[in-house]
Order: structure tokens, then C-alpha cells, then sequence
């Protein structure tokens, strides 16, 4: 097991230069991609400050599908702009948008205050 330590004086910039290598070193040699994104995620989530939700989403056709994460449950399935979308919906957000088309992550900071609480949503 492969154990992280940051040091929470470090920079910015120095916090995730460390958590780039302690990735790298991580996912070295593992060949599954589900098994990767899951110690992706806890290693994120165990190493930086005030995060209280960190995961994948994956693209399955015309969806995007919870993938491994750690924190409160979250949405399962979100559609993707440009099909039966409800004009609230998480997806609509130009970080998702733009990352959907991209095939990059997105940050979504202060989720909670951009989208409306609804049932299935954590």
C-alpha cells in the first residue's frame, strides 16, 4: 500500500507536484482502468483539504454513469447535453459541458450553491 503524506504547510503548487508523483506511483503497473480511478479518487480525497467529494463520472453512450468515488452518494446517471435534458440538471453546467466535449475533468467548485436540491441529488 502505498502511503501519502502532505505536508498542509506546502504550497499550492508543491501540494499537487506531490500528488502527481504519489499518482503516478500508484497507478504504476495496474492495468485495470476501474481499479485505477478508484485509488485515483481515494488518493485525492485522502490527501487534500476540504474536499468532501471526489469521483469519476463515466461516459456509457448518452449518459454520464457514477463511477468510483469517495463522499455522499451521488447522482447515478446524468444525461448529456444535447438529449432529454432538464434544464436544472448538473450537466448543463459549462464545466461539464465543456469537459463532455473535451474528454477532460471538471472542477465544479461550490456545487451546492449552483444546483437546486432535488431528491436524487447528494
Amino acid at each position: 500500500m502505498l502511503k501519502v503524506e502532505i505536508d498542509p504547510k506546502v504550497s499550492g503548487a508543491e501540494r499537487y507536484r506531490v500528488l502527481e508523483e504519489s499518482l503516478i506511483a500508484l497507478l504504476e503497473g495496474e492495468p485495470d482502468a476501474l481499479a485505477n480511478l478508484a485509488n485515483a479518487a481515494g488518493l485525492v480525497a485522502g490527501s487534500l483539504d476540504r474536499i468532501n467529494w471526489c469521483g469519476f463520472y463515466l461516459l456509457r453512450g448518452e449518459e454520464l454513469v457514477l463511477g468510483p468515488f469517495q463522499g455522499k452518494p451521488a447522482c447515478v446517471r446524468i444525461p448529456v447535453i444535447g438529449s432529454r435534458v432538464d434544464p436544472n440538471d448538473i450537466a448543463q453546467s459549462a464545466e461539464f459541458a465543456s469537459a463532455i466535449r473535451s474528454a477532460l475533468q471538471a472542477v465544479v467548485d461550490h456545487v451546492r450553491q449552483r444546483i437546486p436540491r432535488t431528491p436524487d441529488v447528494a
